[in-house]
């Protein structure tokens, strides 16, 4: 996928303005650095989507578990 430099430039700021990347300029060349705060803290909001997706998708599975029981039940029922 080609990108432009101002797109990546763009991108760059935007990481940097998050605090996920630092950056420095020596002469015209820009070395960026992934931050270890940064990367903590996309840690922990990932880490707070997860839970919350695994909670969900546990009711999920235990409703449709409750479900599929209530419908075996009545299956049995019709079959008689």
């Amino acid at each position: 996928m080609e990108m432009s430099l101002a797109a990546v430039g763009h991108h760059l700021r935007a990481l940097e303005g998050s605090g996920l990347v630092r950056s420095r300029k020596v002469g015209r060349v820009r070395t960026c650095q992934a931050t270890a705060n940064g990367m903590r803290e996309i840690q922990r909001w990932v880490a707070a989507r997860q839970a919350d997706w695994d909670r969900r998708l546990n009711r999920l599975d235990r409703w449709l578990a409750a479900a599929g029981d209530s419908s075996d039940r009545t299956n049995r029922k019709d079959s008689e």
